[in-house]
Protein backbone atom coordinates (compact mmCIF):
# COMPACT_ATOMS: atom_id res chain seq x y z
CA UNK A 1 0.00 0.00 0.00
CA UNK A 2 0.88 3.44 -0.89
CA UNK A 3 1.97 5.79 1.61
CA UNK A 4 1.18 9.29 1.45
CA UNK A 5 4.53 10.70 1.66
CA UNK A 6 5.06 8.75 -1.57
CA UNK A 7 1.50 9.72 -3.52
CA UNK A 8 2.84 12.93 -2.47
CA UNK A 9 6.26 12.50 -4.31
CA UNK A 10 4.49 10.87 -7.60
CA UNK A 11 2.28 13.51 -7.77
CA UNK A 12 5.33 15.98 -7.64
CA UNK A 13 7.11 14.00 -10.21
CA UNK A 14 4.11 13.81 -12.62
CA UNK A 15 3.94 17.54 -12.97
CA UNK A 16 7.08 18.58 -12.75
CA UNK A 17 7.44 15.95 -15.61
CA UNK A 18 4.75 17.62 -17.38
CA UNK A 19 5.77 20.64 -16.83
CA UNK A 20 9.30 19.97 -18.08
CA UNK A 21 8.23 18.50 -21.42
CA UNK A 22 5.89 21.99 -22.25
CA UNK A 23 8.20 24.47 -21.54
CA UNK A 24 11.03 22.36 -23.41
CA UNK A 25 8.32 22.20 -26.43
CA UNK A 26 7.49 26.03 -25.89
CA UNK A 27 11.14 27.32 -25.96
CA UNK A 28 11.98 28.18 -22.54
CA UNK A 29 15.83 27.35 -23.38
CA UNK A 30 18.10 24.29 -21.97
CA UNK A 31 20.94 23.77 -20.04
CA UNK A 32 21.79 23.51 -16.47
CA UNK A 33 20.49 27.16 -15.29
CA UNK A 34 17.24 26.07 -17.66
CA UNK A 35 16.61 23.07 -16.04
CA UNK A 36 16.70 23.95 -12.70
CA UNK A 37 14.25 26.91 -13.71
CA UNK A 38 12.11 24.53 -15.17
CA UNK A 39 11.78 22.15 -11.84
CA UNK A 40 11.28 25.01 -9.85
CA UNK A 41 8.51 26.26 -11.98
CA UNK A 42 7.07 22.41 -11.92
CA UNK A 43 7.12 22.48 -8.36
CA UNK A 44 5.27 25.89 -7.86
CA UNK A 45 2.51 24.28 -10.56
CA UNK A 46 2.27 21.23 -8.52
CA UNK A 47 0.12 23.02 -6.39
CA UNK A 48 -3.76 22.66 -7.35
CA UNK A 49 -4.27 25.28 -10.01
CA UNK A 50 -8.11 25.81 -9.85
CA UNK A 51 -10.72 27.23 -11.35
CA UNK A 52 -13.84 27.69 -9.06
CA UNK A 53 -14.18 24.11 -7.02
CA UNK A 54 -12.23 22.17 -9.80
CA UNK A 55 -8.62 20.98 -9.60
CA UNK A 56 -6.74 20.42 -13.00
CA UNK A 57 -6.61 16.42 -14.33
CA UNK A 58 -2.94 15.87 -13.53
CA UNK A 59 -3.55 11.82 -14.09
CA UNK A 60 -5.07 12.38 -17.50
CA UNK A 61 -2.47 15.65 -18.30
CA UNK A 62 0.21 13.10 -17.57
CA UNK A 63 -1.32 10.18 -19.67
CA UNK A 64 -2.14 12.81 -22.84
CA UNK A 65 1.57 14.83 -23.01
CA UNK A 66 3.84 12.10 -21.32
CA UNK A 67 2.72 9.65 -23.98
CA UNK A 68 3.85 10.35 -27.30
CA UNK A 69 2.85 14.07 -27.30
CA UNK A 70 5.52 16.52 -28.93
CA UNK A 71 3.73 19.67 -29.14
CA UNK A 72 1.55 22.09 -27.27
CA UNK A 73 -2.45 21.63 -28.85
CA UNK A 74 -3.42 25.31 -27.87
CA UNK A 75 -0.68 27.58 -28.56
CA UNK A 76 0.88 28.92 -31.37
CA UNK A 77 3.77 31.17 -32.19
CA UNK A 78 1.34 34.43 -31.63
CA UNK A 79 -0.38 33.01 -28.86
CA UNK A 80 -3.74 30.74 -28.38
CA UNK A 81 -4.75 29.47 -31.93
CA UNK A 82 -8.06 28.78 -33.30
CA UNK A 83 -8.39 25.05 -31.30
CA UNK A 84 -8.06 27.37 -28.30
CA UNK A 85 -10.54 29.65 -29.52
CA UNK A 86 -13.13 27.45 -30.00
CA UNK A 87 -12.91 25.22 -27.61
CA UNK A 88 -13.47 27.94 -24.77
CA UNK A 89 -16.41 29.42 -26.93
CA UNK A 90 -17.73 26.02 -26.30
CA UNK A 91 -17.12 26.23 -22.74
CA UNK A 92 -18.82 29.32 -22.58
CA UNK A 93 -21.81 28.00 -24.45
CA UNK A 94 -21.66 24.62 -22.03
CA UNK A 95 -25.23 25.65 -21.16
CA UNK A 96 -26.68 25.02 -24.41
CA UNK A 97 -25.67 21.08 -23.92
CA UNK A 98 -28.14 21.74 -20.49
CA UNK A 99 -24.62 21.97 -18.42
CA UNK A 100 -23.26 24.77 -16.81
CA UNK A 101 -20.56 27.23 -18.04
CA UNK A 102 -19.59 27.80 -14.77
CA UNK A 103 -18.55 24.45 -13.67
CA UNK A 104 -15.26 25.32 -16.63
CA UNK A 105 -12.43 27.40 -15.92
CA UNK A 106 -13.32 29.98 -18.37
CA UNK A 107 -12.83 33.12 -16.66
CA UNK A 108 -9.19 31.08 -15.49
CA UNK A 109 -8.63 30.85 -19.35
CA UNK A 110 -9.43 34.52 -20.10
CA UNK A 111 -6.82 35.84 -17.87
CA UNK A 112 -4.12 33.80 -18.93
CA UNK A 113 -5.14 34.46 -22.57
CA UNK A 114 -3.30 36.94 -23.79
CA UNK A 115 -0.52 36.35 -21.01
CA UNK A 116 2.88 36.84 -22.59
CA UNK A 117 4.74 34.82 -19.33
CA UNK A 118 5.66 31.52 -20.23
CA UNK A 119 4.82 30.43 -17.19
CA UNK A 120 0.68 31.41 -17.62
CA UNK A 121 1.09 30.14 -20.85
CA UNK A 122 2.24 26.50 -19.71
CA UNK A 123 -0.67 27.10 -17.18
CA UNK A 124 -2.94 28.09 -20.17
CA UNK A 125 -1.97 24.85 -22.49
CA UNK A 126 -2.71 22.74 -18.77
CA UNK A 127 -5.95 24.30 -17.86
CA UNK A 128 -7.27 24.25 -21.85
CA UNK A 129 -6.73 20.65 -21.68
CA UNK A 130 -7.96 19.69 -18.91
CA UNK A 131 -10.77 21.97 -19.60
CA UNK A 132 -11.48 19.35 -22.80
CA UNK A 133 -11.32 16.33 -20.36
CA UNK A 134 -14.09 17.79 -18.01
CA UNK A 135 -16.21 18.54 -20.51
CA UNK A 136 -15.96 15.46 -22.77
CA UNK A 137 -17.40 13.68 -19.71
CA UNK A 138 -19.83 16.15 -18.92
CA UNK A 139 -21.19 15.96 -22.47
CA UNK A 140 -21.01 12.36 -23.35
CA UNK A 141 -21.13 10.60 -20.02
CA UNK A 142 -23.15 12.77 -17.89
CA UNK A 143 -22.60 14.66 -14.28
CA UNK A 144 -23.87 12.03 -12.30
CA UNK A 145 -24.08 8.22 -12.05
CA UNK A 146 -27.64 7.21 -12.15
CA UNK A 147 -27.09 3.76 -9.76
CA UNK A 148 -26.08 6.55 -7.33
CA UNK A 149 -29.21 8.67 -8.12
CA UNK A 150 -32.00 6.81 -9.71
CA UNK A 151 -32.32 3.20 -8.12
CA UNK A 152 -34.68 2.28 -10.63
CA UNK A 153 -31.67 2.81 -13.43
CA UNK A 154 -29.96 -0.30 -14.17
CA UNK A 155 -28.36 0.30 -17.35
CA UNK A 156 -24.62 0.57 -16.35
CA UNK A 157 -22.55 3.49 -18.02
CA UNK A 158 -18.93 2.77 -20.13
CA UNK A 159 -17.25 5.72 -18.84
CA UNK A 160 -15.84 7.57 -21.58
CA UNK A 161 -12.02 7.56 -21.66
CA UNK A 162 -11.22 11.73 -22.30
CA UNK A 163 -7.64 11.51 -23.38
CA UNK A 164 -8.42 9.20 -26.88
CA UNK A 165 -11.44 11.96 -27.42
CA UNK A 166 -8.80 14.56 -27.33
CA UNK A 167 -6.16 12.43 -29.38
CA UNK A 168 -9.38 11.40 -31.88
CA UNK A 169 -10.37 14.90 -31.96
CA UNK A 170 -6.63 16.47 -32.61
CA UNK A 171 -6.82 13.97 -35.91
CA UNK A 172 -10.39 16.06 -37.14
CA UNK A 173 -9.75 18.63 -39.95
CA UNK A 174 -12.94 20.69 -38.62
CA UNK A 175 -12.07 20.78 -35.11
CA UNK A 176 -15.29 22.51 -34.25
CA UNK A 177 -17.25 19.54 -35.66
CA UNK A 178 -14.88 17.08 -33.95
CA UNK A 179 -16.50 19.03 -30.65
CA UNK A 180 -20.19 18.93 -31.85
CA UNK A 181 -19.25 15.10 -32.05
CA UNK A 182 -18.61 14.74 -28.46
CA UNK A 183 -22.29 15.17 -27.34
CA UNK A 184 -24.88 12.05 -27.60
CA UNK A 185 -25.52 11.59 -31.48
CA UNK A 186 -29.02 10.36 -30.47
CA UNK A 187 -32.06 12.65 -32.63
CA UNK A 188 -34.07 12.44 -29.00
CA UNK A 189 -30.98 14.06 -27.13
CA UNK A 190 -30.70 16.41 -30.58
CA UNK A 191 -34.17 17.41 -30.02
CA UNK A 192 -34.36 17.89 -26.61
CA UNK A 193 -30.74 20.09 -26.98
CA UNK A 194 -32.89 22.31 -29.80
CA UNK A 195 -36.57 22.25 -27.71
CA UNK A 196 -33.68 23.95 -24.52
CA UNK A 197 -32.61 27.06 -26.28
CA UNK A 198 -37.31 27.61 -27.37
CA UNK A 199 -37.90 27.16 -23.47
CA UNK A 200 -34.58 29.09 -22.51
CA UNK A 201 -35.43 31.92 -24.77
CA UNK A 202 -38.99 32.06 -23.31
CA UNK A 203 -37.52 32.45 -19.84
CA UNK A 204 -34.40 35.06 -20.91
CA UNK A 205 -37.72 37.42 -22.83
CA UNK A 206 -40.86 36.75 -19.99
CA UNK A 207 -38.90 35.12 -16.58
CA UNK A 208 -41.78 32.90 -16.28
CA UNK A 209 -45.04 32.28 -18.39
CA UNK A 210 -48.17 33.74 -16.48
CA UNK A 211 -50.70 31.11 -13.44
CA UNK A 212 -53.52 30.93 -14.65
CA UNK A 213 -55.76 31.30 -11.11
CA UNK A 214 -58.04 28.07 -10.15
CA UNK A 215 -61.58 28.29 -10.86
CA UNK A 216 -64.24 26.08 -12.14
CA UNK A 217 -63.78 24.00 -15.60
CA UNK A 218 -63.09 26.60 -18.69
CA UNK A 219 -64.83 25.20 -21.67
CA UNK A 220 -64.97 26.23 -25.19
CA UNK A 221 -67.62 28.77 -25.80
CA UNK A 222 -67.64 30.80 -22.28
CA UNK A 223 -66.57 34.47 -21.69
CA UNK A 224 -64.33 34.20 -18.51
CA UNK A 225 -61.79 36.55 -17.44
CA UNK A 226 -58.97 33.19 -17.42
CA UNK A 227 -59.31 32.59 -21.12
CA UNK A 228 -57.30 36.11 -21.33
CA UNK A 229 -54.11 34.74 -19.14
CA UNK A 230 -55.11 30.78 -20.83
CA UNK A 231 -54.25 32.12 -24.25
CA UNK A 232 -51.54 33.96 -23.24
CA UNK A 233 -49.98 30.95 -21.81
CA UNK A 234 -50.76 29.11 -24.93
CA UNK A 235 -49.10 31.71 -27.11
CA UNK A 236 -46.08 31.34 -25.06
CA UNK A 237 -45.85 28.07 -25.40
CA UNK A 238 -46.54 27.91 -29.17
CA UNK A 239 -49.66 25.80 -29.13
CA UNK A 240 -51.69 28.86 -30.11
CA UNK A 241 -51.20 31.56 -32.27
CA UNK A 242 -52.86 34.75 -31.91
CA UNK A 243 -54.15 36.52 -34.36
CA UNK A 244 -52.87 40.53 -34.42
CA UNK A 245 -54.57 42.49 -32.09
CA UNK A 246 -57.10 39.48 -30.50
CA UNK A 247 -56.84 39.73 -27.07
CA UNK A 248 -60.73 38.04 -26.02
CA UNK A 249 -62.09 36.59 -22.80
CA UNK A 250 -64.42 34.50 -25.47
CA UNK A 251 -62.66 30.93 -25.38
CA UNK A 252 -63.36 30.61 -29.00
CA UNK A 253 -62.70 27.48 -31.45
CA UNK A 254 -58.97 28.08 -31.66
CA UNK A 255 -58.01 28.49 -28.19
CA UNK A 256 -59.62 25.51 -27.91
CA UNK A 257 -57.25 23.67 -30.73
CA UNK A 258 -54.81 25.08 -28.32
CA UNK A 259 -55.59 23.57 -25.59
CA UNK A 260 -55.98 19.99 -26.55
CA UNK A 261 -52.51 20.42 -28.40
CA UNK A 262 -51.40 21.15 -24.94
CA UNK A 263 -53.23 18.54 -23.38
CA UNK A 264 -51.84 15.72 -26.01
CA UNK A 265 -47.78 16.96 -25.53
CA UNK A 266 -48.60 16.35 -21.60
CA UNK A 267 -50.31 12.90 -22.09
CA UNK A 268 -54.07 14.45 -21.01
CA UNK A 269 -57.40 13.69 -22.61
CA UNK A 270 -58.02 15.79 -25.33
CA UNK A 271 -61.27 16.80 -24.81
CA UNK A 272 -60.40 20.55 -24.52
CA UNK A 273 -61.45 21.46 -20.97
CA UNK A 274 -59.93 23.10 -18.47
CA UNK A 275 -60.11 21.16 -15.78
CA UNK A 276 -58.49 19.86 -12.42
CA UNK A 277 -55.29 18.26 -14.41
CA UNK A 278 -54.81 20.11 -17.24
CA UNK A 279 -54.83 23.56 -15.11
CA UNK A 280 -51.88 21.59 -12.96
CA UNK A 281 -50.41 20.88 -16.30
CA UNK A 282 -50.45 24.37 -17.55
CA UNK A 283 -49.38 25.91 -14.42
CA UNK A 284 -45.86 23.88 -14.02
CA UNK A 285 -43.58 26.97 -14.14
CA UNK A 286 -41.17 27.45 -16.99
CA UNK A 287 -38.38 27.12 -14.62
CA UNK A 288 -39.27 23.43 -13.75
CA UNK A 289 -40.02 22.43 -17.61
CA UNK A 290 -37.04 23.80 -18.41
CA UNK A 291 -35.47 21.37 -15.67
CA UNK A 292 -37.11 18.62 -17.16
CA UNK A 293 -35.51 18.75 -20.31
CA UNK A 294 -31.84 19.06 -18.78
CA UNK A 295 -32.96 16.07 -16.98
CA UNK A 296 -34.02 13.72 -19.82
CA UNK A 297 -30.69 15.56 -21.78
CA UNK A 298 -28.68 13.84 -18.98
CA UNK A 299 -30.56 10.74 -19.10
CA UNK A 300 -29.45 10.47 -22.61
CA UNK A 301 -25.81 10.82 -22.06
CA UNK A 302 -26.41 7.48 -19.56
CA UNK A 303 -27.15 5.24 -22.96
CA UNK A 304 -24.34 4.01 -25.81
CA UNK A 305 -24.08 6.05 -28.06
CA UNK A 306 -25.29 3.11 -30.69
CA UNK A 307 -28.57 1.82 -29.63
CA UNK A 308 -28.98 -1.01 -32.83
CA UNK A 309 -29.60 -0.94 -36.48
CA UNK A 310 -33.12 -2.59 -35.49
CA UNK A 311 -33.62 -1.97 -31.55
CA UNK A 312 -37.31 -1.32 -29.73
CA UNK A 313 -37.45 1.47 -27.13
CA UNK A 314 -40.03 2.05 -24.20
CA UNK A 315 -40.44 4.81 -22.49
CA UNK A 316 -42.16 4.27 -19.18
CA UNK A 317 -43.53 7.43 -18.67
CA UNK A 318 -45.06 7.81 -21.65
CA UNK A 319 -46.36 4.60 -21.55
CA UNK A 320 -45.38 3.97 -25.24
CA UNK A 321 -43.27 0.82 -26.95
CA UNK A 322 -41.28 2.50 -30.78
CA UNK A 323 -39.02 -0.17 -32.73
CA UNK A 324 -36.55 1.56 -34.73
CA UNK A 325 -34.95 0.32 -37.92
CA UNK A 326 -31.31 2.27 -39.31
CA UNK A 327 -32.62 5.33 -36.52
CA UNK A 328 -36.36 5.38 -38.21
CA UNK A 329 -39.38 4.66 -36.47
CA UNK A 330 -41.07 1.47 -37.98
CA UNK A 331 -44.27 0.99 -35.52
CA UNK A 332 -45.11 2.64 -31.87
CA UNK A 333 -47.63 1.61 -29.97
CA UNK A 334 -49.57 2.12 -26.72
CA UNK A 335 -48.20 -0.05 -23.67
CA UNK A 336 -49.07 -0.63 -20.26
CA UNK A 337 -45.54 -0.51 -17.24
CA UNK A 338 -45.36 -1.54 -13.84
CA UNK A 339 -47.37 -0.14 -10.67
CA UNK A 340 -45.95 2.71 -8.09
CA UNK A 341 -45.78 -0.24 -5.65
CA UNK A 342 -44.08 -2.67 -8.81
CA UNK A 343 -42.02 -0.20 -10.81
CA UNK A 344 -40.88 -1.32 -14.35
CA UNK A 345 -36.97 -0.95 -14.08
CA UNK A 346 -34.48 0.69 -16.74
CA UNK A 347 -32.96 -2.01 -18.56
CA UNK A 348 -31.72 -3.29 -21.46
CA UNK A 349 -31.24 -6.54 -22.62
CA UNK A 350 -31.03 -8.47 -26.05
CA UNK A 351 -34.34 -9.91 -27.48
CA UNK A 352 -33.74 -13.43 -28.49
CA UNK A 353 -37.48 -15.69 -28.46
CA UNK A 354 -40.87 -14.99 -29.39
CA UNK A 355 -43.25 -17.65 -27.73
CA UNK A 356 -46.67 -17.76 -28.86
CA UNK A 357 -49.60 -19.56 -26.38
CA UNK A 358 -47.31 -18.82 -23.81
CA UNK A 359 -47.92 -20.44 -20.20
CA UNK A 360 -47.22 -18.51 -17.51
CA UNK A 361 -45.73 -19.40 -14.32
CA UNK A 362 -46.68 -17.10 -11.64
CA UNK A 363 -43.71 -14.91 -9.95
CA UNK A 364 -43.61 -15.55 -6.48
CA UNK A 365 -44.52 -12.18 -5.30
CA UNK A 366 -47.71 -12.10 -7.49
CA UNK A 367 -48.54 -14.90 -6.12
CA UNK A 368 -48.39 -14.01 -2.79
CA UNK A 369 -50.37 -10.73 -3.11
CA UNK A 370 -52.52 -11.08 -5.66
CA UNK A 371 -53.44 -15.09 -6.76
CA UNK A 372 -53.43 -16.47 -3.52
CA UNK A 373 -55.68 -14.34 -1.74
CA UNK A 374 -58.21 -14.70 -4.27
CA UNK A 375 -57.96 -18.43 -3.92
CA UNK A 376 -58.50 -17.69 0.07
CA UNK A 377 -61.86 -15.59 -0.74
CA UNK A 378 -62.87 -17.88 -3.93
CA UNK A 379 -62.28 -21.62 -3.70
CA UNK A 380 -62.96 -22.08 -7.26
CA UNK A 381 -60.67 -18.87 -8.43
CA UNK A 382 -57.24 -20.81 -9.70
CA UNK A 383 -59.59 -23.18 -11.42
CA UNK A 384 -61.74 -20.63 -13.54
CA UNK A 385 -58.45 -18.96 -14.69
CA UNK A 386 -56.81 -21.65 -16.05
CA UNK A 387 -54.31 -22.36 -13.50
CA UNK A 388 -52.51 -25.45 -11.90
CA UNK A 389 -50.80 -26.40 -8.88
CA UNK A 390 -48.14 -28.16 -8.54
CA UNK A 391 -45.99 -29.28 -5.06
CA UNK A 392 -42.53 -28.10 -5.58
CA UNK A 393 -41.17 -25.58 -8.65
CA UNK A 394 -40.30 -28.73 -10.83
CA UNK A 395 -43.72 -28.80 -11.76
CA UNK A 396 -44.07 -32.66 -11.77
CA UNK A 397 -46.52 -33.65 -8.56
CA UNK A 398 -49.90 -31.61 -9.32
CA UNK A 399 -52.20 -30.76 -6.97
CA UNK A 400 -55.77 -29.96 -6.31
CA UNK A 401 -55.80 -25.92 -5.53
CA UNK A 402 -58.81 -26.68 -3.20
CA UNK A 403 -57.32 -28.74 -1.40
CA UNK A 404 -53.72 -27.00 -0.44
CA UNK A 405 -54.04 -24.87 2.83
CA UNK A 406 -53.14 -21.25 1.71
CA UNK A 407 -53.66 -20.03 4.73
CA UNK A 408 -50.35 -20.99 5.92
CA UNK A 409 -48.46 -20.11 2.52
CA UNK A 410 -46.12 -17.57 3.30
CA UNK A 411 -43.16 -15.72 2.36
CA UNK A 412 -41.56 -18.02 4.47
CA UNK A 413 -43.29 -21.14 3.43
CA UNK A 414 -44.26 -21.30 0.18
CA UNK A 415 -42.73 -24.57 -1.51
CA UNK A 416 -45.77 -24.37 -4.76
CA UNK A 417 -45.46 -23.39 -8.61
CA UNK A 418 -48.44 -22.08 -9.85
CA UNK A 419 -48.70 -22.17 -13.71
CA UNK A 420 -51.48 -20.75 -15.72
CA UNK A 421 -52.01 -23.00 -19.19
CA UNK A 422 -52.83 -20.89 -22.78
CA UNK A 423 -55.37 -19.80 -23.54
CA UNK A 424 -57.64 -16.62 -23.65
CA UNK A 425 -57.72 -15.90 -19.74
CA UNK A 426 -53.50 -16.49 -19.76
CA UNK A 427 -52.00 -12.92 -18.22
CA UNK A 428 -49.00 -13.51 -20.96
CA UNK A 429 -52.37 -13.31 -24.18
CA UNK A 430 -51.32 -14.55 -26.97
CA UNK A 431 -47.64 -13.91 -27.44
CA UNK A 432 -44.68 -12.66 -25.36
CA UNK A 433 -40.65 -11.49 -26.11
CA UNK A 434 -38.27 -12.79 -24.11
CA UNK A 435 -35.26 -10.30 -23.59
CA UNK A 436 -32.31 -11.51 -21.29
CA UNK A 437 -32.18 -8.68 -18.23
CA UNK A 438 -31.73 -10.97 -15.00
CA UNK A 439 -35.11 -9.47 -13.64
CA UNK A 440 -37.62 -11.56 -15.12
CA UNK A 441 -39.17 -8.56 -17.11
CA UNK A 442 -40.67 -8.98 -20.60
CA UNK A 443 -42.99 -7.58 -23.48
CA UNK A 444 -46.18 -9.61 -23.85
CA UNK A 445 -49.75 -9.45 -24.97
CA UNK A 446 -52.54 -9.04 -22.20
CA UNK A 447 -55.87 -10.10 -22.34
CA UNK A 448 -57.32 -6.77 -20.30
CA UNK A 449 -57.39 -4.55 -23.70
CA UNK A 450 -59.40 -2.07 -21.76
CA UNK A 451 -56.74 -0.24 -20.03
CA UNK A 452 -55.55 0.94 -22.80
CA UNK A 453 -58.29 3.70 -23.28
CA UNK A 454 -56.71 5.48 -20.07
CA UNK A 455 -54.49 8.31 -20.44
CA UNK A 456 -52.36 7.18 -17.72
CA UNK A 457 -51.16 3.38 -17.80
CA UNK A 458 -49.54 1.96 -14.73
CA UNK A 459 -51.16 -1.20 -14.19
CA UNK A 460 -48.85 -4.36 -14.62
CA UNK A 461 -46.21 -5.87 -12.25
CA UNK A 462 -43.52 -4.68 -13.72
CA UNK A 463 -43.76 -6.39 -17.41
CA UNK A 464 -44.76 -4.29 -20.81
CA UNK A 465 -47.79 -5.46 -21.60
CA UNK A 466 -48.29 -4.69 -25.56
CA UNK A 467 -51.79 -3.19 -27.16
CA UNK A 468 -50.75 -4.40 -30.40
CA UNK A 469 -48.32 -7.43 -29.77
CA UNK A 470 -48.85 -8.88 -33.33
CA UNK A 471 -47.53 -5.73 -34.95
CA UNK A 472 -44.34 -6.72 -32.72
CA UNK A 473 -44.47 -9.98 -33.98
CA UNK A 474 -44.14 -8.74 -37.49
CA UNK A 475 -41.21 -6.42 -36.80
CA UNK A 476 -38.97 -8.87 -35.10
CA UNK A 477 -39.54 -11.87 -37.09
CA UNK A 478 -39.23 -9.14 -40.23
CA UNK A 479 -35.80 -10.67 -40.91
CA UNK A 480 -36.19 -14.43 -39.41
CA UNK A 481 -36.78 -17.19 -42.19
CA UNK A 482 -36.63 -15.47 -45.58
CA UNK A 483 -40.25 -14.03 -45.22
CA UNK A 484 -41.33 -17.28 -43.36
CA UNK A 485 -43.00 -15.74 -40.78
CA UNK A 486 -45.72 -13.71 -42.22
CA UNK A 487 -49.46 -12.95 -41.06
CA UNK A 488 -50.62 -15.90 -42.06
CA UNK A 489 -48.20 -18.04 -40.35
CA UNK A 490 -48.01 -16.31 -37.32
CA UNK A 491 -52.16 -16.71 -37.40
CA UNK A 492 -52.24 -20.58 -38.07
CA UNK A 493 -49.46 -20.51 -35.04
CA UNK A 494 -52.21 -19.42 -32.70
CA UNK A 495 -54.71 -20.80 -33.52
CA UNK A 496 -53.34 -24.18 -32.75
CA UNK A 497 -53.11 -23.37 -29.12
CA UNK A 498 -49.99 -24.93 -28.99
CA UNK A 499 -47.11 -23.48 -27.37
CA UNK A 500 -44.79 -22.79 -29.93
CA UNK A 501 -41.34 -20.66 -29.19
CA UNK A 502 -38.99 -19.01 -31.97
CA UNK A 503 -35.32 -18.32 -31.08
CA UNK A 504 -33.99 -15.42 -33.02
CA UNK A 505 -30.88 -15.67 -35.21
CA UNK A 506 -30.72 -12.14 -34.72
CA UNK A 507 -30.97 -10.52 -31.59
CA UNK A 508 -32.92 -7.11 -31.01
CA UNK A 509 -31.59 -4.71 -28.23
CA UNK A 510 -34.63 -3.72 -25.84
CA UNK A 511 -33.95 -0.81 -24.13
CA UNK A 512 -36.82 0.30 -20.66
CA UNK A 513 -36.29 4.00 -20.33
CA UNK A 514 -37.51 7.12 -17.99
CA UNK A 515 -38.19 10.43 -20.15
CA UNK A 516 -40.47 12.71 -18.52
CA UNK A 517 -39.49 15.05 -21.15
CA UNK A 518 -39.14 14.13 -24.81
CA UNK A 519 -39.39 16.34 -28.73
CA UNK A 520 -41.31 14.51 -31.74
CA UNK A 521 -40.42 14.21 -34.54
CA UNK A 522 -42.80 17.29 -35.75
CA UNK A 523 -40.99 19.75 -32.98
CA UNK A 524 -43.51 19.15 -29.94
CA UNK A 525 -42.18 19.74 -27.00
CA UNK A 526 -44.00 16.33 -24.81
CA UNK A 527 -43.98 16.43 -20.87
CA UNK A 528 -45.11 13.49 -18.87
CA UNK A 529 -45.96 13.07 -14.71
CA UNK A 530 -42.77 11.36 -13.11
CA UNK A 531 -44.80 8.41 -12.17
CA UNK A 532 -42.14 6.48 -10.60
CA UNK A 533 -40.38 9.97 -8.51
CA UNK A 534 -37.65 9.39 -10.01
CA UNK A 535 -36.82 13.00 -11.21
CA UNK A 536 -37.35 13.53 -8.07
CA UNK A 537 -34.44 11.83 -6.75
CA UNK A 538 -32.34 12.83 -9.52
CA UNK A 539 -32.83 16.63 -9.52
CA UNK A 540 -31.59 17.14 -5.62
CA UNK A 541 -28.45 15.93 -7.05
CA UNK A 542 -28.32 18.28 -10.76
CA UNK A 543 -27.01 21.68 -11.10
CA UNK A 544 -29.16 23.82 -13.19
CA UNK A 545 -27.70 27.14 -12.82
CA UNK A 546 -26.66 29.08 -15.84
CA UNK A 547 -23.80 30.65 -16.88
CA UNK A 548 -23.44 34.49 -16.22
CA UNK A 549 -23.81 36.34 -19.06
Amino acid sequence: MMHATSRHHSRRAIRAGVATLLLLVLGCGSGASAQEQFLTLAIELMQPLTAGDKSLNWDELNAFYLNGRTEPVWLGEQGPNLRAELLRERLRQADAEGLVALHYPVAHIDRLWSSPRQEERLQLELTLSSAFFDYTRDVRDGRLEPQQVAPLWLIEKVPVDAVSMLRLALLEEDFSAALDGLAPIHPGYRRLRDALARYRAIQAQHGEWPQLPPGPTLRPGEMEPRVVVLRERLMLEGDHMLPQGVNSSHYDQPLEYAVRRFQVRHGLEADGLVGEETLAALNVTLAERIEQIVLAMERWRWLPQYLGRRHILVNIPAFELIAYEEGEAQLSMPVIVGTTERPTPVIRGMLHTVVFNPDWTVPRTIALQDVIPRQRRNPDYMPSQGIRVYADWQGEWELDPQEVDWGSVNKNHFPYMLRQAPGPLNALGKVKFLFYNGHDVYLHDTPHQGLFARYSRAYSSGCIRLEEPLQLVNFVLAEEGEGRWDERAVRKIIDSGKTHGVALTGRIPVYLLYFTAWVAEDGAVHFRPDIYGEDALVRPCMPFEEQNP
